[in-house]
This record gives structure tokens, sequence and C-alpha cells, in this order.
């Protein structure tokens, strides 16, 4: 694969894009391409907790509101499933699948200065990844309010399951 991302979403906080639902679709095979500062973001070349932040999303999303990702499979991705980087707001991830991951299923805010709030990540299976970033988490929620994660099953990952509220610094979590 050469591509490192399958889906990108660019709305902003002013321009939101809305009412975009993808249901019951495959995206797999997406690349990551280490850059030449590689060794001083990983770990022994490959992965570590700075991985949330480096790594990107084979579906990145910025400016989504009050749309779906349901039935979905995600799989052999280099990076994270999906990533809601910047001002995603009621945005319902569900019933989807994210398998064979270099780092994890999904990632909702990236930046300490922007707001994501009321997404839903539900019913999904997360499981087999951290293969290549092995300091990745399956569920992080970082900078985002309001958020509901609910049954969702994930395993097979070196870490833990779900984070929610850091920053992995110094600063003030949420």
């Amino acid at each position: 694969p050469v591509a490192q991302r399958l889906i990108e979403i660019a709305g902003s906080g002013e321009a939101p894009v809305a009412h975009l639902h993808f249901k019951e679709l495959h995206f797999a095979h997406a690349n990551y391409a280490f850059g030449p500062d590689a060794l001083n973001t990983t770990y022994n070349g490959l992965g570590s907790t700075l991985g949330p932040n480096i790594v990107p999303g084979a579906f990145l999303a910025d400016g989504w509101q009050q749309s779906r990702i349901e039935g979905c499979t995600f799989s052999q991705l280099a990076g994270y499933a999906v990533e809601l980087r910047f001002h995603c707001s009621e945005v319902t991830l569900t019933h989807n699948e994210m398998t064979v991951l270099g780092a994890g299923g999904v990632v909702i805010g990236k930046d300490l200065t922007t707001t994501n709030h009321s997404n839903v990540i539900d019913n999904n299976w997360i499981h087999d990844g951290g293969t290549l970033f092995p300091g990745t988490i399956p569920i992080r929620l970082g900078r985002a309010c309001n958020k509901s994660v609910t049954h969702n099953e994930v395993s097979d990952f070196y870490l833990s399951g779900i984070s929610a509220g850091d920053s992995l610094n110094y600063d003030a979590s949420t």
C-alpha cells in the first residue's frame, strides 16, 4: 500500500462538513511512511507513548458533525483506523470492526486547543492492533468532552484498552 489516508474529511469549526454517513464499507491497506525523524519519535524504531500524536488515521476527519460510521470494517492499516482530529461533534461510530492495525482503533482530539464533543463510540470490535506502534491505545479520547464509549470489545493490544482525557504530557487534561 502507498496511501496513508483512505478518507479525509476537511471541514473546520467555521465551515463544518455535516450529515455524511458511511455504512457497511470496507477500508483496507493503508501505509505509514517513516520520515527522517522517525528515530526521534519512536522507541527502538517502532512505537512509543508518543504514537497517538504522531501516527495518522486512515480515516481522518476535521470539522465533521452529525455523522456516522456504521457497520464498516477497517483492516490492514499501518496507523489508526479512525481519527477525529479537530472540531468533530455528534459523530457516532457503531457496529464497526477494526483489525490488523499498526496502531490503535479510534483516536479523538489530538491537540490541546480545539474541542471535540458529543461523540459516540458504541458496540465496535477493535482487535489485533499495535503491531507497529505497541504504545498506542485501541480507544484514545484526548481533548474531548461529553463523549460516550459503550459496549465495545477490545482485545489483543499491548497496552491499555481505553484512555480518556489525557494529554500525554504534563499539561492539564480534560
